[in-house]
């Protein structure tokens, strides 16, 4: 299976390349140049060879500042925003860590080797498989499309990328799936949950619009990650319901909102640069140092330095929204129609998320998780 892959991946890239000569559009040509570099990356993550990009010379700045803009928003709306993102994010950051102090303190865990529990034997990890595909019987979308995605021969496992991610082949109109390397097989279901989670936020858009290929897809917002921490987060809390392995699970949720809690204190931390101190954070990871942050947040395990990714404002605000939208599911359709708009915080306060209320989303979601094990 997997040489077969790799010999389809070979072809994929190559009729992307050609379409990209063949079409004559913008938006065409930006849909070819996005697939074949995604296609680029998934054949480096499945096989560890690192193939030249051939078409880069051939990609006009038009096409180049198409294609960023659509993947580059989120550093422009943390300037814009830069307050309200502080004062939610410093507060959603305190009720996080007092509420997971409360979980790492409790009898529950403070009595077990916990490193013992990434070592599963085979029939733990059928275990996780067999409720992962339990789940999908509860979402008829989500199962539909990993059996559509496999079935197609779209669904890649890598040893060589830890991460993991969803991509639409605009060519094929396919979806492709990558799973990366984890170290259990809950860590790979949950991977997968999550990128279904973009699966189906990217399949709505087609049943709603009827078009295959909507470049408003490609565009990165603050509203990226929802759906998919959304349907992560509620795995997690399906998980620890149904599975015989308690331990295993609520450190995999820890694991999740302590995730979480770092991309929160990430936004809140260069909320506190000025302007051009976060546009130098653009396109790489880069080190903020905390003696220029002009706020104490009061919590003694975050005086340090720290690295932020341009990624951390999708995956903190993904954390926020989802949270809410998983106590309030009556919100879902209203927030899918609102999610390629331009951030600001009054379409938050359309869905119900507030200042004032966003410590209770979290601690609702926090104790739903781990109320069993407080």
């Amino acid at each position: 299976m997997k040489k077969k892959q790799i010999v389809m991946l070979k072809k994929y890239i190559d009729d992307a390349k050609k379409c990209f000569f063949e079409y004559d559009s913008l938006e065409d040509k930006v849909k070819a140049y996005d697939t074949y570099c995604t296609l680029l990356d998934y054949y480096e993550a499945v096989t560890g060879i690192n193939v030249c990009n051939q078409l880069e010379e051939y990609v006009s700045n038009e096409i180049k500042n198409l294609h960023q803009s659509l993947t580059n928003h989120a550093l422009d709306d943390l300037v814009k925003y830069k307050e309200y993102h502080k004062r939610i994010t410093k507060s959603s950051v305190l009720k996080l860590d007092s509420v997971l102090q409360e979980v790492a303190d409790s009898s529950y865990l403070s009595s077990v080797d916990t490193d013992s529990y990434y070592r599963l034997s085979k029939e733990e990890n059928r275990e996780n498989w067999e409720l992962f595909f339990q789940y999908l019987g509860k979402h008829k979308e989500l199962k539909d499309l990993y059996f559509k995605i496999c079935h197609n021969h779209n669904c890649y496992f890598s040893r060589n990328e830890a991460h993991s991610f969803f991509a639409v082949d605009y060519l094929l109109e396919e979806y492709l799936l990558l799973i990366g390397k984890g170290n259990s097989s809950l860590d790979t279901v949950v991977d997968i949950v999550h990128e279904l989670g973009h699966a189906s936020e990217y399949q709505y858009d087609v049943d709603i619009n009827h078009v295959f290929g909507k470049l408003e897809f490609m565009q990165e917002n603050l509203f990226s990650e929802v759906m998919s921490s959304y349907f992560e987060q509620e795995f997690l809390e399906y998980y620890l319901k149904h599975t015989s392995q308690k331990v295993e699970g609520v450190l995999k949720a820890m694991d999740f909102f302590d995730n979480c809690e770092g991309k929160l204190y990430m936004i809140f931390s260069a909320s506190s640069l000025d302007d051009e101190s976060i546009y130098q954070l653009e396109g790489k990871d880069s080190f903020v140092d905390d003696k220029k942050i002009v706020e104490d947040i009061d919590v003694d395990c975050f005086d340090r330095r720290f690295v932020y990714e341009d990624s951390a404002i999708l995956y903190g605000y993904g954390f926020l929204i989802s949270s809410y939208l998983l106590e309030h599911p009556e919100k879902i359709d209203c927030f899918l129609e609102m999610r390629r708009e331009e951030f600001s915080p009054q379409l938050l306060e359309e869905l119900g998320i507030r200042e004032d209320n966003v410590c209770d989303i979290i601690d609702s979601r926090c104790q739903k998780v781990f109320g069993k094990y407080l």
